[in-house]
C-alpha cells in the first residue's frame, strides 16, 4: 500500500502533518455537505439517530444526449460504506464548525459502526436508463444521512 503525507485543513488548530493510506485518503466522511452533518446532529439529539430509513440512487437523464449508460461503482460504494470511520482530526475539524454541539455527540461520531447498512445495487456493466434505481442504501438514519452526499456524488 502506497503511503502519502498530506497537511491536515489550515483551520484546524496546531495544523500538523499526518500519515495515511490512498484508502484512507480516498474513504473520508467529510466528503459531504455540512447540512448532511447538522441533520444527523439533529437525528442525534432527538434521539433518532438509530431509526431505520433508506435512498435511492438514480440519475434523471443519460449524459452526451444518450439513450442509455453502463452502471460502475457497485464495489466502490460498499467498501466506502464499509470503511467509513471518522478519524480524531476530522471530529476536531468538526467541533470547530459546531461548537454549540455537546461533547458526546463527537464521542458518538468516533463510534459509528457501518455494519447494520444494507447495499441493493445494479451489477457493474449493466446497461441502465435515466430514472432507474441504481442502489438502494439502508441502515440507520444518522449514517444513511451521511453517506447520501458521498454517494450521489
Amino acid at each position: 500500500q502506497v503511503t502519502m503525507t498530506y497537511a491536515r485543513n489550515n483551520l484546524i488548530k496546531n495544523m500538523e502533518s499526518e500519515s495515511v493510506t490512498c484508502q484512507e485518503h480516498y474513504i473520508n466522511p467529510l466528503f459531504t455537505d455540512f447540512y448532511q452533518v447538522t441533520m444527523t446532529y439533529a437525528y442525534w439529539k432527538a434521539g433518532r439517530h438509530s431509526e431505520r430509513s433508506s435512498f435511492e440512487a438514480f440519475f434523471r437523464k443519460c449524459p452526451f444526449k444518450g439513450e442509455f449508460a453502463i452502471f460502475a461503482g457497485l464495489d466502490e460504494v460498499i467498501q466506502f460504506i464499509r470503511e467509513f470511520k471518522f478519524t480524531r482530526y476530522q471530529i476536531d475539524y468538526l467541533q470547530t464548525q459546531l461548537p454549540h454541539a455537546e461533547k458526546e455527540f463527537f464521542d458518538w461520531l468516533g463510534t459509528l459502526d457501518t455494519s447494520e447498512m444494507t447495499v441493493k445495487g445494479i451489477p457493474d456493466g449493466t446497461i441502465v436508463f435515466g430514472n432507474q434505481p441504481l442502489l438502494s442504501i439502508e441502515g440507520p438514519i444518522a449514517i444513511v444521512q451521511l453517506i447520501e452526499t458521498p454517494v450521489l456524488n
